[in-house]
């Protein structure tokens, strides 16, 4: 079912499940409305340039941001998304993300400090996909990509 970002960021408002409170803070902020299509765009240039993930806010530059096509500013909403993987034993699994049934899901960590548990865990509110293209550094990305987006 295809979503408009922008009505979708401004229909969530007034919701209190998505205020950032940071503690000790008098009010929470809610910050979705000017960060999350930044960090949409920030993300998929990662994915799509091959910028390996360090913990850092990466640095694209406005150009580079300009460059990144989302197509009608649209995202597809789905009920599952299906991932592939290899097990310990080099065999290949799948598993399934379904935010009614299946919504925990656990990362590696990409930190290399000891200090820290290895995983991240999260609960997915809703799974997206995006069309996309890339223009930029004198090419153009193979046509239109589809990105799968987590809302989490």
């Amino acid at each position: 079912m295809p979503v408009d970002i922008l009505s979708w960021l401004n229909s969530l408002a007034g919701d209190r499940a998505i205020q950032v409170c940071h503690p000790g803070a008098v009010t929470c902020q809610l910050t979705y409305l000017q960060d999350f299509f930044d960090h949409l765009r920030d993300h998929l240039l990662e994915c799509i340039l091959g910028v390996d993930y360090t913990g850092d806010v990466p640095s694209f530059l406005d150009g580079d941001c300009d460059n990144l096509i989302i197509s009608q500013n649209v995202m597809y909403e789905h009920q599952t998304l299906h991932v592939n993987y290899t097990t310990y034993d080099l065999h290949w699994e799948q598993d399934m993300i379904n935010p009614h049934t299946h919504a925990d899901i656990m990362l590696l960590l990409h930190e290399t400090n000891n200090l820290h548990h290895p995983y991240w865990y999260a609960h997915v509110i809703r799974i997206f996909h995006v069309n996309v293209q890339y223009y930029g550094d004198n090419r153009s990305s193979n046509g239109m990509q589809q990105m799968n987006v987590l809302f989490i």
